[in-house]
Formats: C-alpha cells, sequence, structure tokens
C-alpha cells in the first residue's frame, strides 16, 4: 500500500487507530509502523491468524443457530456485557508497562533478540487492547442489522471470537512479561550465589 493511501487510512476514526496499532503489532514495534504498511509476510503470521480462526469458528457456529434454529441467540450480547470492565483491566495492566524496572527492561534487550525486541512490547498489548475496542465499536453497529439475520448473526459471532482471541493474546503476554521477570530475578539470584561462593 502506497504511504500517502496508508496514511490517510490511519486518520479515519477508530479504524485508523486499529489499523496503525495492528501494523505496529505487525512490525513488532518497529517504528516504521508510522510510516508505511509491514510486509504481507507479517500481517500473514502476527495479525490475519486471529481473524482466520474467528471466520471459521463463526461459520460453524452460525451454521448450526440456523439449521437448529436457536432462538434469541445474540452473540453481541456477550461482547457489549462483558467487553467494557475487560478493556478497563487491561488500560489498568498496560500503565504498568510504564513502570517496569530498567534491570528488566535490560534483561529483555539483552536475552530476548529478534523473537522478542523491547521496543515490542508496547505493540504486543496495545493491539489486544485496542483489538478489544475495535470488537466493541463493530458490535455496537451490529445492533442495527436484525438478530434473525444470517449475515449478522455470522458478523457478530465473528467479532465474538475475536475479541476472545484478543484476549488470549493479552493473558499470553503478560505471561511472558512475568516470566522474563521471573529469569530476569533468578539471574540475579544466581549471580549473588555465585560471588558468595567466590568470596568464600
Amino acid at each position: 500500500m502506497p504511504i500517502n493511501i496508508y496514511r490517510k487510512f490511519t486518520r479515519i476514526p477508530i479504524f485508523g487507530s486499529y489499523l496503525k496499532i495492528a501494523n505496529a503489532y505487525a512490525y513488532k514495534g518497529n517504528s516504521a509502523y508510522i510510516r508505511q504498511l509491514a510486509p504481507f509476510n507479517n500481517w500473514y503470521i502476527r495479525v490475519l491468524p486471529a481473524w482466520f480462526y474467528s471466520i471459521v469458528f463463526s461459520i460453524i457456529v452460525t451454521t448450526y443457530v440456523k439449521i437448529n434454529s436457536v432462538a434469541d441467540f445474540d452473540a453481541g450480547a456477550y461482547i457489549i456485557g462483558a467487553i467494557p470492565d475487560l478493556v478497563g483491566f487491561g488500560i489498568g495492566v498496560f500503565a504498568l508497562i510504564f513502570v517496569l524496572p530498567n534491570n528488566l527492561i535490560t534483561f529483555i534487550n539483552k536475552n530476548g533478540g529478534k523473537s522478542f525486541p523491547v521496543e515490542e512490547i508496547p505493540a504486543d498489548f496495545a493491539y489486544p487492547l485496542m483489538g478489544l475496542v475495535f470488537s466493541l465499536v463493530v458490535s455496537f453497529l451490529l445492533e442495527l442489522i436484525p438478530d434473525e439475520s444470517t449475515i449478522g448473526i455470522f458478523a457478530e459471532v465473528t467479532i465474538f471470537f475475536y475479541s476472545f482471541i484478543m484476549i488470549t493474546e493479552m493473558i499470553m503476554f503478560i505471561y511472558t512479561l512475568t516470566r522474563a521477570s521471573q529469569s530476569n530475578r533468578l539471574t540475579k539470584k544466581e549471580r549473588f550465589c555465585h560471588r558468595v561462593k567466590k568470596i568464600k
């Protein structure tokens, strides 16, 4: 996508913010995300699988709902009811990134390598959060479509699964960061024990 077209898309309210942060996630936090769209391979590996699996699960659920004539099925109600609280929780956790110990940042920078660069940290957490906000907005708009509409059910279920994949991504990121913190503490403890042995 040409740079000027990409920048125009990023100016669109809500969608533009989602595109920019998803692009940062695809780029693993590389500052180039501001200027241009990440290569397709990056999107294919990091962003598109969530949409692919959401669509696959949605086809299965929508087919089941229509074949069995499930009454009062409304996936959007679950999204609107649960996502706001999860977004609030996520923003609170995201704020903690700003107070990460310097030695942990140094540890990640030293040991993360290309698989987990330090600049990736904000993107790894902002993307699931933005995904939840995007899901909430889309789910609200889908309320304009009748509940019995096949397209409406398919779209709502897709967004439902996508939002839960985003929650899973958030949990996995917190887990990864916690493991890095524990490894850093163990490394410091090992260094301390090594110094004590030398003194003895």
